[in-house]
């Protein structure tokens, strides 16, 4: 009996845990079936509650707080959203999306020194993360720190010439970040009068994002359509950027 008892509850414990983690990924699966975003929100935090240690389910609530306090202006379910977003980074603290994520929380609270500090905790974390360096980038910029982003724009865009760039998977060639990098610094090389260099990234930047619309994102639209249609938005936004400036001459 001595060693039945603790073998009982062990046993018991990983089934209550089992039960928990399927709980979970049901009422999730039940939020993305749902049109309503005050519906989804429901099910996405009952999948958080059965299964609190899950970090995917807190951090879906958090993006959906974000969007729904984007689309509404209500500071509070941004303050929501970073408070889950911090639990969510006790659960996972080497994962460099849970920062750019906080990061982008604290940018749209105003917090810009919060939102600098989270998206450098992300690049610790991964040093070839092109988002948190474009976000930071352009993060710099915005303050008139035009300097560091410029280094921080040339930095991302030097990953293409090194390992990064050679063994990346292949449906990820033509990174968005590092083509909208490219894009980014550009702008700022024209109003240096360095046409040429400003030329050449704006006709890299525009080939690159072709080829994403054209090769990667058919894929992307059959496996995660909600993705896809971020991304596009995102993407075909940059691509009228480069063709501006492609057609512009430089100083």
């Amino acid at each position: 009996w001595q060693w039945q008892i603790p073998a009982a509850l062990a046993l018991l414990a990983g089934f209550w845990h089992a039960i928990s983690v399927a709980l979970g990924a049901h009422y999730a699966q039940r939020a993305q079936m749902e049109l309503l975003p005050s519906t989804r929100l429901y099910w996405l935090e009952q999948a958080s509650l059965v299964d609190p240690l899950n970090a995917r389910w807190k951090l879906d609530c958090a993006l959906m707080l974000e969007a729904w306090a984007r689309a509404t202006g209500d500071e509070q379910r941004l303050r929501q959203a970073l408070r889950l977003c911090d639990t969510v980074i006790r659960l996972q603290p080497t994962r460099s999306g849970n920062y750019k994520v906080k990061a982008r929380l604290l940018q749209a609270m105003g917090n810009e020194q919060g939102a600098e500090r989270a998206l450098l905790c992300a690049l610790r974390l991964g040093r070839t993360d092109t988002e948190a360096m474009l976000r930071l980038g352009e993060l710099l910029e915005q303050q008139g720190r035009t300097a560091e982003a410029i280094r921080w724009y040339r930095r991302l865009v030097a990953l293409e010439r090194g390992a990064y760039g050679r063994y990346k998977p292949v449906e990820q060639w033509q990174d968005i970040f590092l083509a909208a990098g490219k894009v980014r610094l550009a702008k700022l090389l024209l109003r240096q009068g360095k046409g040429a260099q400003a030329q050449q990234l704006a006709q890299e930047a525009e080939t690159m994002l072709e080829r994403f619309l054209s090769d990667y994102l058919p894929i992307l639209k059959a496996s995660e359509p909600e993705v896809a249609k971020s991304q596009e938005a995102f993407v075909q936004s940059v691509l009228s950027e480069a063709k501006s400036l492609h057609k512009r001459k430089g100083g």
